[in-house]
């Protein structure tokens, strides 16, 4: 299933790429001019060029980014352009076509040997070789970056020469022509001495189906290419998704586990209330059941029945003890107590029996008293005063 053109864009491709051109001068001699060009939305710039390096180790430490893709172009000795018969094995020359105007074209040979030796260099220093060119026959991608011109020019520059017809290269010879010059393309200008390292480079933005070359491992570099850039960006986006997962759980989990701490203690709070609440309803609970058990749990007149009893008492009789709501019964251990809500016991000390009588007569009088009883009288010989236990049981 092929991925939608987004999808490829954002995996594979790149937006900067290295071009450069690679002139053989001997055996062991190369010079080398190259630019970085880049890609942002639909403009191409060129915001990096250097000229006449001597090596591959010069080039790797002239660039200012080491893991950039590149694309070659080869000229100088050991490159044939034109169509001849080869000797020797074929799978000992790299071999280009260039198709120009119709039924005419460039074929352009050189030897493996110094291509590979060249490539690998260049690999061993970190740099991908995605595309290669023999000779100046990439120029016709810049072709249509230039302003407009009739259909058939020259153009000359850093030692070539071609014929221009309809956008096509017609005609190719060597020139001695080394002066430097500028070519406008849009808002930017390239050097004449990197124009083929930049049309090298921009190929991989607008690719140029006229040229075709048997280098089979190629198109494998490319592929491994857009293969390790694709790995290389999801493994940044899982990365980075990963890591915005886990800072979303981490806040998440800070803000509820700080809303649980808060819970918490708000429970807390709740429960020793509820606590308290059950505690307090339980003691109200044991006072109410106490007061029903003991009769205290009714309204009563206790200051009204002591008022009226002490209104009539006479100054001869002296109260020792007044008991509202006297014990039914002997308290014992673990039972309730329990009062009888229904009885006044009065004792104290009286010196005439007859003025306790009298008394006793006008208690009997009061609305609220049902019965009176002299429950104990006793005065010795001996005893000026008179002990009594007096029993006033209410209505």
């Amino acid at each position: 299933m092929r991925l939608p053109r987004f999808a490829e864009n954002f995996l594979y491709k790149t937006n900067k790429l290295l071009g450069a051109e690679v002139i053989l001068l001997n055996e062991s001699d190369v010079l080398i001019n190259c630019c970085i060009s880049e890609r942002s939305g639909s403009k191409i710039s060129v915001p990096f060029t250097k000229n006449d390096l001597s090596s591959v180790e010069q080039l790797a430490e002239a660039i200012p980014q080491k893991n950039l893709p590149v694309s070659l172009v080869f000229n100088g000795k050991g490159i044939i352009h034109k169509k001849i018969s080869i000797t020797g094995n074929e799978s000992d020359f790299y071999i280009q076509v260039y198709y120009g105007l119709e039924g005419q074209g460039f074929c352009s040979v050189i030897r493996r040997k110094k291509v590979d030796e060249i490539i690998n260099s260049l690999q061993e220093k970190g740099l991908q070789v995605i595309e290669f060119f023999l000779g100046p026959f990439v120029v016709e991608n810049s072709l249509a970056l230039t302003a407009a011109q009739s259909s058939v020019y020259e153009l000359d520059w850093a030692g070539h020469r071609v014929s221009i017809e309809d956008k096509k290269i017609k005609e190719y010879v060597a020139a001695e022509n080394n002066t430097q010059q500028e070519f406008q393309f849009g808002e930017f200008t390239v050097q004449s001495n990197v124009l083929l390292a930049f049309c090298a480079a921009f190929h991989y933005f607008v690719p140029l189906a006229s040229v075709i070359h048997s280098n089979v491992g190629v198109p494998v570099r490319y592929e491994e290419y857009r293969n390790s850039k694709a790995f290389v960006k999801l493994a940044r986006v899982s990365v980075v998704f990963f890591l915005a997962v886990c800072l979303v759980n981490f806040f998440l989990f800070t803000n509820y586990f700080d809303k649980q701490k808060k819970l918490d203690a708000e429970l807390t709070v709740y429960q020793s209330a509820i606590s308290m609440h059950d505690k307090l309803n339980s003691e109200l609970q044991n006072k109410k059941s106490f007061l029903e058990k003991s009769g205290l749990a009714f309204s009563t007149k206790t200051s009204y029945y002591t008022d009226r009893l002490m209104y009539d008492i006479p100054e001869e009789i002296q109260l020792v003890s007044l008991s509202l709501f006297p014990l039914k019964n002997r308290i014992e251990k673990d039972s309730a107590l329990q009062f009888d809500n229904k009885k006044i016991l009065i004792k104290g000390f009286c010196q005439k029996s007859i003025l306790l009588n009298n008394w006793i007569n006008l208690i009997k009088t009061k609305d609220f008293v049902q019965e009176t009883v002299l429950d104990n009288y006793e005065q010795d010989a001996d005893m000026k005063n008179g002990k009594f236990d007096l029993t006033v049981k209410l209505k």
